[in-house]
């Protein structure tokens, strides 16, 4: 056997071992080089008019969750992780959130709590009841609300929501 052939052949075992290696921990070595990147924009920031059957009416405000990633983003949900509300002074005051809240998709009819998000998707800020009254207040679409939820918002007033979305690469089972 010449040192040539020996050469091949250990680069061919090298490159079996490799793929193999690849095979079993594809998810790892790929969440170290390429990954999920999300953002949040704005998708309606006029709102959307919508009457409902009992003849009410409502304007809806949604964001887009965007992955301009090349790794599909796996178990997502979007929490309302903080909120701080506007002082007399202008300036803005933490206030206390019992748990982090999620968002929900839209259309909630269709959407589990938690998806996969390859390219983009549609997230249900929230919506104003508009039934004829001056003091319509604008209310977060969450799943679930705390007792001492404090994150309505209603003429005049300004809340800031700090938002969280929790990335995984893996599914969980």
């Amino acid at each position: 056997m010449d040192v040539a052939n020996l050469v091949i052949q250990g680069l061919v075992a090298l490159g079996t071992v490799g793929a193999v290696i690849a095979a079993i921990w594809e998810d790892p070595i790929r969440a170290r080089f390429v990954r999920p990147k999300l953002a949040l924009i704005g998708n309606n920031l006029d709102g959307d008019p919508t009457h409902y059957e009992s003849g009410a009416r409502a304007m809806f405000y949604t964001l887009k969750v965007t992955n301009e990633g090349r790794l599909a983003a796996k178990n997502c949900r979007v929490m309302l992780v903080g909120l701080s509300r506007r002082d007399p002074s202008g300036g803005f005051q933490p206030v206390p959130l019992a748990f982090p809240c999620q968002f929900m998709w839209t259309p909630l009819e269709y959407m589990p709590l938690i998806i996969n998000i390859t390219r983009e998707q549609i997230l249900d800020l929230g919506h104003i009841d508009l039934n004829g009254e001056k003091n319509s207040k604008f209310f977060p679409r969450l799943y679930f609300l705390p007792h001492n939820f404090r994150g309505v918002v209603g003429p005049n007033e300004a809340v800031r929501f700090q938002l969280h979305i929790p990335v995984r690469l893996k599914q969980v089972h």
